[in-house]
């Protein structure tokens, strides 16, 4: 009687489990469709939701290896999915978050796409959400923002050119040209024309506004240096040998000053700009004590501030014929 009596005992506990065990993958069934209904309209929850779904499969074993195939297939996409809907927005920290999370979860269910996608798109993102700080004056958070994006990708061109930028807003020269340097290797490397193109204007326009300080200054050979250096990223621009011309004058070396006044009068298009470097150029055979060649530079000084000077250099000083 006994023996029977633990039979039976034992009988009315499997069929409890299984009946258990049924209810449960129902209800993991149940959640999940539940979870489906809320995609169209709450993927936040719809992603929790599948989450909780995948850890009840996990409890429930085998049988519902089926159902978290699905289920566990649905959530990374999801989630990458809502990362973007962020993007969209311009929601960027939100985005970032939410792209971040999409590796997390990509990991844990076996996803080996996800994380790819999620890698070429946070420099993107903290690119975009740089350039909107830079445009609202928030420079440091700018640069913060951009410096995140070259780091995860070392060879985004357009982030170095904008990390120039940035710096040449915080009057970092030093950082300003390690930056645009940068982005000149790589959009040379890719040939990418315009960014590079822009990236030595900015260099070269920088190192002439330092040269031109400091002509003012009258520190001459800071000067030169400054409008040396400026060579090296543009030979089109005529102030520079303008610069270079005033200051080789000061310092008494004149070759040069002739060397860059020519130099500049092949590129100035402006009769009213052209009598600055005729201007210098007499001043620089006066130094040499080139008479003829200084007052025909002279003569050629027709209007401009410097038209008083030259008449006194032509009728006074070297009694021009």
């Amino acid at each position: 009687m006994k023996k029977l009596f633990a039979v039976l005992l034992m009988a009315f506990l499997t069929f409890q489990a299984g009946s258990l065990y049924s209810q449960t993958l129902q209800e993991a069934s149940d959640a999940y469709a539940k979870a489906k209904e809320l995609i169209s309209t709450d993927l936040p929850g719809a992603i929790s939701g599948l989450v909780n779904v995948a850890g009840m499969c996990d409890k429930i074993g085998a049988e519902a290896n089926d159902l978290k195939k699905i289920v566990t297939g649905a959530i990374p996409d999801l989630q990458y999915s809502l990362a973007n809907n962020f993007l969209k927005e311009k929601k960027y920290d939100e985005a970032i978050a939410a792209f971040e999370k999409t590796s997390e979860l990509a990991a844990l269910y076996n996803d080996t796409e996800k994380p790819g996608k999620v890698q070429a798109q946070l420099p993107r993102i903290y690119y975009a959400k740089g350039l909107e700080q830079f445009k609202a004056e928030n420079v440091d958070g700018a640069l913060a923002s951009i410096e995140k994006a070259t780091s995860l990708d070392p060879e985004y061109t357009k982030a170095f050119y904008t990390k120039g930028l940035i710096y040449k807003k915080k009057d970092d020269a030093a950082n300003m040209q390690v930056a645009l340097d940068k982005a000149i290797e790589l959009a040379t490397k890719e040939g990418d024309t315009t960014t590079s193109a822009k990236a030595k204007d900015a260099m070269a326009t920088s190192l002439l506004a330092s040269a031109n300080k400091s002509l003012t200054a009258k520190k001459y050979p800071d000067a030169i240096k400054s409008a040396t250096s400026s060579l090296n990223y543009s030979t089109t621009k005529s102030s520079t040998y303008l610069i270079l011309t005033l200051s080789y004058n000061a310092t008494s070396k004149f070759d040069l000053a002739i060397d860059a006044a020519k130099k500049g009068l092949e590129l100035e298009t402006k009769p009213e700009k052209q009598v600055d470097f005729y201007f210098q150029l007499g001043k620089s055979y006066e130094g040499k004590k080139d008479t003829a060649n200084a007052c025909a530079s002279f003569k050629k000084v027709t209007t401009g501030p410097n038209k008083p000077a030259a008449e006194y250099e032509i009728k006074t000083v070297l009694k021009c014929n």
